[in-house]
């Protein structure tokens, strides 16, 4: 209880520290000639005023708060399949054989959705961030409800284009989650039901190049090294990754160190000590490793 105590005021004061330097850091980047960079410092700098959201985006955003809300609202239980992690703060990391073979576990959809569901601030990250970067092809693992689907092809949707594919372990989820998107009255996007390492392969030999990709899910280190690797050949010479979760567990700390610092094609990476975002150029000569701890 004292160390959950300790960790929860660490996290703040570093949170607090983060934001102060975060200004700066933000200005010095700037100035860089990256369009790519460039872009999505401004998207920083938009979520850390006052956000002056457009009529079309407000509208957007109030329908995905509606689909979330009406979750949280719900009285359904259902038996769900995850092929995930565990939960690693009340030390029940699963074992391989778990992860491989998927463990049944009750849930009310209400506490799935407040426990599992991107939360306001982080959806409206993510929804600014493809309204900027505008990319083509969007790749999601972890879909769970749909909710963060949901920010990002709203998204697509006011951009005009953009094709987007999520995977989900949990067949009950799944059809959760397609039935929030036809809400959104945008057809090209596509929920697939299976594991990731089953189903993530097929799917990247139909749809390439991928140039925006959401990993949020399967919260293991070798796993989500894995999935990088197994991305990477896919991605579109400028591509952005955002790894959820990136401290959840020691393991996940040490993968997130191991992708800012030696993943493949990795120019720039962002630490939001939640999410860590990468930008990776395939063309562009790495001669050393950009990383920023920032905080919006």
């Amino acid at each position: 209880m004292i160390k959950k105590v300790f960790d929860k005021i660490g996290t703040l004061i570093k949170t607090r520290k983060r934001k102060l330097e975060t200004k700066s850091v933000l200005m010095e980047l700037g100035a860089d000639e990256d369009k790519v960079i460039n872009n999505l410092v401004g998207t920083f700098k938009f979520m850390m005023s006052h956000k002056q959201w457009s009529e079309e985006e407000i509208k957007s955003l109030s329908l995905v708060n509606e689909i979330r809300e009406g979750h949280r609202a719900s009285n359904e239980t259902v038996d769900l399949m995850d092929y995930g992690a565990g939960n690693s703060k009340l030390q029940k990391k699963r074992t391989e054989k778990q992860m491989r073979e998927g463990v049944i576990e009750q849930f009310k959809i209400a506490d799935v959705c407040r426990k599992r569901s991107i939360q306001k601030e982080w959806g409206e990250l993510i929804f600014k961030i493809i309204r900027d970067f505008k990319p083509t092809n969007c790749l999601e693992l972890g879909t769970c409800l749909g909710v963060s689907a949901a920010y990002q092809v709203s998204a697509l949707k006011l951009n005009g284009k953009g094709k987007f594919t999520t995977i989900e372990g949990s067949d009950v989820l799944a059809r959760h989650a397609d039935n929030n998107l036809k809400k959104l009255n945008y057809p090209d996007y596509s929920v697939h039901m299976g594991r990731f390492s089953d189903v993530l392969p097929k799917i990247l030999s139909k749809d390439q190049p991928i140039d925006f990709a959401f990993i949020d899910g399967h919260h293991d280190k070798e796993a989500t090294k894995g999935y990088f690797e197994l991305i990477y050949p896919f991605l579109s010479d400028r591509a952005i990754l955002i790894f959820d979760d990136i401290n959840w567990s020691q393991g996940m700390k040490e993968v997130w160190e191991h992708l800012y610092k030696n993943g493949e094609g990795v120019k720039i990476s962002f630490d939001f000590i939640k999410w860590g975002i990468c930008v990776i150029d395939k063309n562009g000569e790495k001669k050393e490793n950009y990383y920023y701890p920032i905080s919006l």
